[in-house]
């Protein structure tokens, strides 16, 4: 992501930032069910998994929806570089978060 942030904004380089946006897509898509499964894990025996998936789901798009409406304004009042260290802050808020969940499996434990 940071690397469409700091690449030239001109016509020029199009192809480049529309390759970069698809590697960036195809890497965040697998942390999506990896995702769902750690929470899983982690909620585990309190929220069934269906409510627990649609709850994620149902959050991951409010989100994007937010963002995305949002995005003209925050593009207009700083500029297209501005927008997108938006959304790595909020990608970066997202990591740091999950460095304080902690790692116990509540599901493989109970198997046992």
């Amino acid at each position: 992501m940071l690397a469409i942030t700091f690449a030239p904004q001109n016509h020029q380089n199009l192809y480049i930032m529309i390759g970069f946006s698809g590697i960036c897509g195809f890497c965040l898509t697998g942390c999506f069910s990896s995702g769902f499964e750690w929470a899983v894990e982690l909620t585990y025996p309190a929220v069934a998994e269906s409510t627990l998936g649609t709850i994620l789901q149902a959050t991951s798009n409010v989100g994007g929806m937010v963002l995305v409406l949002a995005m003209p304004s925050i593009v207009n009042l700083l500029s297209s570089t501005g927008g997108n260290l938006v959304i790595v802050g909020f990608l970066g808020a997202g990591v740091v978060l999950c460095l304080f969940i902690s790692g116990e499996q509540k599901r493989n434990f109970n198997r046992r």
